[in-house]
């Protein structure tokens, strides 16, 4: 879950030298940016391991917060359309460092359930 806007992180992802990235964001509203090609590593992870095998998409809103039914029809769309997308992982699922990411809040399993309907 991005902290803030995604104007916010469209900006941040732009700075020479950062090594923070994610291969999509979504907005509020559910519009869509992509930063990263999926054929490319993406550091959003927090484990280069996972990096390396993963597409990250961060949401746009306060962490932790809630998402707007926009932003969960977008993911899901979203995940319907990369089509190597075999499981959903949480940030918290792959980096101990962040046991609370995405948040209590975070609709995880309302998005995987409309995602493998999808499938």
């Amino acid at each position: 879950m991005m902290q803030g806007s995604l104007a916010g992180c469209d900006s941040w992802f732009q700075h020479p030298g950062i090594e923070l990235s994610a291969h999509y964001g979504i907005g509020r509203k559910g519009e869509i940016h992509q930063y990263v090609l999926n054929t490319m590593v993406a550091y959003h992870a927090g484990s280069r391991e996972w990096n390396q095998k993963s597409i990250g998409i961060e949401f746009a809103g306060l962490y932790p917060g809630k998402i707007t039914e926009a932003q969960i029809e977008s993911g899901v769309w979203l995940l319907g359309k990369i089509n190597t997308v075999r499981e959903l992982r949480r940030h918290s699922d792959v980096n101990p460092a962040k046991p609370q990411c995405p948040g209590p809040d975070f609709p995880f399993d309302e998005i995987e359930y409309r995602w493998r309907r999808t499938r």
